[in-house]
């Protein structure tokens, strides 16, 4: 009589199974989960609608390179007003010294606020006409640039700095006063007669710092 085979040590430790549609012993079935079927046994698809490509800035290598010599080499005023604003430690607003704008360089830009700022030296009074078509090229991408001169941050840093401060803020409404405007409140009754208007009581506003020469 005929023993039947003993199963080798191979199958009993996870070997092929006689049955190919089966998985042997220890080894790792994957199941389609449901409604997954087609995008891979057991495996969740993947997505990269959450990880979208992030644009870089890519600047002409000429102006790149000049951006950089100028951030090395701040003027004496560029210095100063720079490590006031660094950091955000004027109101919080974030400026970026020596920004570029191709094919321009802007002194100090807050990207946030829309705004720039320039330190105007000696050499300004020989360089307007390019000035103005650089100030007019920024304002045609939304930007308002503010220039004082180094005898203004020198001086007057703490007037510069209230300037810098007033031009971030947001416009205000149109259809609103300024603050310390007159404001015309028609009394009850007399709407639409062009008479009898009281003047509301506005705010004040502080004092700023005055520019100490003209």
């Amino acid at each position: 009589m005929e023993r039947p085979e003993k199963p080798s040590r191979a199958s009993e430790a996870g070997g092929p199974s006689p049955d190919p549609s089966l998985p042997g012993r220890g080894e790792d079935q994957r199941v389609p989960l449901p409604g997954r079927e087609g995008l891979g046994e057991g495996r969740p698809a993947t997505t990269t609608e959450n990880h979208p490509t992030r644009k870089t800035r890519r600047f002409n290598p000429e102006t790149l390179t000049r951006a950089r010599e100028n951030r090395a080499q701040l003027t004496p005023a560029e210095t100063r007003l720079w490590s006031a604003l660094r950091a955000g430690q004027l109101a919080g607003l974030k400026f970026t010294k020596q920004a570029i704008f191709e094919p321009y360089i802007a002194d100090f830009a807050c990207r946030a606020a829309r705004l720039i700022v320039e330190i105007d030296g000696d050499s300004h009074a020989f360089r307007q006409d390019y000035d103005e078509r650089r100030t007019a090229f920024l304002a045609a991408k939304g930007y308002r640039v503010i220039r004082f001169t180094n005898a203004d941050v020198l001086e007057a840093l703490d007037w510069v700095l209230h300037e810098i401060a007033q031009a971030a803020k947001p416009s205000p409404n149109p259809s609103l006063p300024e603050r310390g405007e007159e404001q015309h409140v028609p009394l009850p009754g007399r709407e639409g007669l062009g008479e009898g208007h009281a003047t509301a009581p506005t705010e004040t506003a502080p004092k700023a710092p005055k520019r100490p020469h003209p």
